[in-house]
């Protein structure tokens, strides 16, 4: 109980995916060093891979907790993740990942967190979080600048150009991607546009794993599309310690040493 006092508790849905997982995580333990506790909720087919990631310290208010999904015969328990899964199961994967609405009602209901982060294909966690009082916030593992190319597009705005030139889909590319993002956004389980609804619905910010430096301007310009704030968490990279790679990090650092000042890109 004094502990509740003294921390912030948080309640995590990060997507299935291990990079969006990752994301989720590293965040977390940047949170941990202000004294937040995180509660990552995953499935058990992710939590044995990343819960030898994490510290012993870093236990203490970092918590990875297993969520069971709705059985399919098709798809046991050890699939439940997309590391791995065949490429036609990964539709089946996200409708049940959404079926999974009384089990995050009830997480929250239990937890009663301060802050609640979802990923984008969770609309009805801030419906939730609304219903119990609870703020959310989208975070997205995405960069800036594809997300506010991706939605000035999907816009169709006439007449209104996309204002980065630089960047852009030829016809084909745009064509593949836009039945990509249609399946996404119309998955005939939860509601239509939930992608979008996860931007709309976040609680007056939403949080991008990007920063200002490399993608300032698309920032700004998912601001002005969404009329919502986008914070900046930073690159949220997994820092290695002396016991699982600290001598290949030195040998990284010492070799970015030797580049000149922006003549080198991250990817």
């Amino acid at each position: 109980m004094e502990e509740r006092k003294k921390n912030i508790r948080i309640v995590m849905f990060p997507w299935l995916a291990r990079g969006h997982i990752s994301a989720f995580l590293e965040l977390a333990k940047a949170l941990a060093k202000r004294n937040f506790i995180t509660y990552l909720f995953t499935t058990h087919a992710n939590l044995a891979y990343f819960k030898q990631t994490l510290s012993r310290e870093e236990t203490r208010h970092v918590k990875l907790m297993d969520i069971l999904l709705p059985y399919l015969p098709q798809l046991p328990r050890t699939l439940h993740t997309t590391a791995g899964l065949p490429p036609h199961l990964i539709n089946t994967l996200k409708k049940i990942f959404l079926k999974g609405k009384p089990d995050f009602f009830t997480i929250l209901d239990t937890l009663k967190p301060d802050l609640i982060i979802y990923d984008f294909l969770l609309p009805c966690i801030p419906l939730m979080a609304s219903t119990l009082h609870f703020p959310a916030v989208l975070f997205l593992t995405t960069g800036a600048a594809a997300n506010s190319y991706h939605y000035h597009v999907r816009d169709n705005n006439p007449g209104i150009e996309y204002p980065f030139p630089e960047i852009f889909f030829l016809d084909r590319e745009h064509k593949k991607n836009k039945k990509v993002f249609d399946s996404l956004e119309n998955d005939g389980i939860d509601e239509k546009n939930g992608i979008t609804r996860c931007f709309e619905r976040s609680k007056g910010i939403i949080l991008i794993k990007t920063f200002k430096e490399l993608e300032g301007k698309y920032i700004d310009y998912l601001t002005f599309l969404f009329n919502k704030r986008f914070v900046p968490v930073g690159p949220l990279v997994r820092a290695f310690d002396q016991t699982d790679g600290g001598e290949y990090n030195d040998k990284i650092i010492e070799w970015l040493n030797e580049k000149e000042k922006c003549s080198t890109i991250f990817i």
